[in-house]
């Protein structure tokens, strides 16, 4: 179901939208990576590479449902869940 975000959410974290936005967006990837990987590794486990000629599909019936890694980022942003750390600019 999608629902509207208010800006006052975002802004109980952060006053700043282009900073929240830019945790968030970094996050995303972060979550995203991490999926990746994981499946990468379940594919690697469950594969035997003994022919490159043909194409195996991988049946995967513990399918899990997972939410929007956006959704996921949000939630962690709205409920302090993520450390931000700033980092100093070197301005010479």
């Amino acid at each position: 179901m999608i629902k509207t975000l208010p800006f006052s959410e975002l802004s109980k974290v952060n006053n700043d939208v282009y900073k929240s936005t830019v945790v968030i967006g970094k996050r995303t990837k972060q979550v995203i990576n991490d999926r990746q990987i994981e499946r990468a590794n379940v594919i690697h486990e469950e594969e035997d590479y003994e022919s490159l000629d043909s194409v195996h599909e991988i049946e995967n019936n513990d399918y899990v449902e997972k939410d929007k890694v956006i959704v996921t980022s949000l939630n962690e942003y709205l409920n302090n869940e993520i450390e931000v750390i700033e980092e100093q600019s070197q301005d010479i």
